[in-house]
């Protein structure tokens, strides 16, 4: 599902405009009070814009018109745009690349005048392209890296990764969805996880290796007890992968991703808050997509060392060639720098999937800025080492910029 990409002038006088308007106040990220915290879900994307405070200008008006659409037909949108642009230094040549990501979201609460724990519709539109010659998720094959340098990015063009409906039965701690949807927002999450608002390569923004599917057809179900024990389940067909950019959105595919995922949140450490979470799965192979079938695990622990600062640390293990690495340990931390910026560190190592393949490593640091109410600006730097990268001695220094605008 493919469509030519918007005309680019749109989307950067979309920017001009934001950037040029007094916008005059600060910015309040509640979400950020507790941590740096950040998310790729679609209702916790809009309850992140809905508490950002913009006084004045264009994002303030837009904010408005998404208040009163919320009162009047219980509907919440959120409108972004995302650019990236990466360049590679080391071995042959300078390879660039450059994409942007025009996504609209939101959430429909029908029944919201009537119960309180209405049926809700989650849908997500997305129109990725290259700007250029080279989609930045492409740059990582450029340089003959084992997994991408970031997540998404791609030239894919015109999406629908996300339309399903969710039911919450609170009296029983249990949320489930059916429908379109993109798993990973769901599991394997850590509280830093997300390309366009934290890290970028996809050591630390997916896990590859995991074989989630890039969307799926299926049905997902989340248990929270209240000893903070959370067990969810999700069963979709295989649409693509994350280990490529192509989706092939055939409802009735008969090729099935399976996970399982345990996690409970308690305190330690002086009461910070901690999370542990371990999760299972299993893919069949989609001949359509190249992929193979495959099995694995990744265990995943999160710590809270401060009210500014967060800790995290994964180790993957994947059987067969599902995904592109069969072994994985990352691990990072994120400072909160004020109300408006946030500082991450992060390191990790693989090894192919492939047979012969190789063990690759990166390091990767970034500062995520926030001049104006709803724009970002990222810078990002990311060291490769490993064998296998093309015409390199094995190091490679890869530098980034994103800039993403929220309404």
């Amino acid at each position: 599902m493919k469509a030519p990409a918007p005309n680019r002038w749109i989307c950067f006088a979309i920017w001009a405009l934001a950037w040029m308007e007094p916008l005059a106040a600060a910015t309040v990220i509640a979400a950020e009070d507790d941590g740096p915290v950040v998310s790729d879900d679609i209702s916790e994307n809009l309850s992140r814009t809905e508490n950002e405070e913009a006084v004045g200008g264009l994002v303030r008006y837009f904010r408005e018109a998404r208040r009163r659409l919320r009162e009047k037909a219980a509907l919440d949108t959120s409108l972004s745009y995302h650019t990236l642009g990466m360049a590679a230094v080391g071995g042959g040549g300078v390879p660039t690349a450059m994409s942007g990501d025009l996504t609209l979201q939101g959430v429909w609460k029908p029944g919201a005048r009537w119960h309180d724990n209405a049926m809700e519709l989650h849908f997500r539109l997305r129109e990725r392209h290259a700007i250029g010659d080279t989609a930045a998720s492409a740059l990582g094959i450029e340089i003959g890296t084992l997994w991408g340098l970031t997540d998404g990015f791609s030239d894919g063009g015109f999406e629908i990764p996300d339309l399903y409906l969710e039911h919450n039965f609170e009296r029983f701690g249990v949320r489930m969805r059916y429908g379109q949807m993109t798993v990973d927002s769901q599991f394997d999450k850590h509280h830093l996880r997300s390309s366009k608002m934290a890290f970028l390569n996809q050591a630390f923004s997916s896990n590859p290796a995991v074989a989630f599917p890039r969307s799926g057809a299926g049905i997902s179900l989340v248990k929270e007890f209240k000893n903070g024990v959370q067990l969810a389940i999700a069963v979709t067909n295989v649409q693509g992968s994350t280990a490529g950019d192509q989706v092939d959105y055939k409802v009735n595919s008969d090729n099935l991703f399976e996970v399982v995922q345990l996690s409970r949140e308690f305190e330690f450490w002086g009461e910070r808050k901690s999370r542990v979470q371990l999760l299972g799965w299993r893919s069949d192979g989609a001949e359509e997509v190249g992929s193979s079938e495959g099995n694995g695990i990744s265990l995943t622990v999160e710590q809270e060392i401060s009210d500014d600062m967060r800790a995290f640390g994964r180790v993957a293990w994947a059987e067969g060639e599902a995904t592109p690495v069969d072994r994985l340990v990352m691990g990072g931390v994120g400072f909160s720098c004020g109300d408006d910026g946030l500082l991450g560190l992060g390191a990790g190592i693989g090894h192919g999937s492939a047979q012969g393949g190789g063990t690759q490593g990166v390091l990767e640091g970034f500062f995520r800025w926030q001049p104006r109410p709803g724009l970002r600006i990222t810078p990002d730097v990311q060291l490769l080492v490993g064998n296998g990268f093309n015409t390199s001695p094995g190091v490679r220094f890869v530098f980034g910029l994103r800039a993403g605008l929220e309404f």
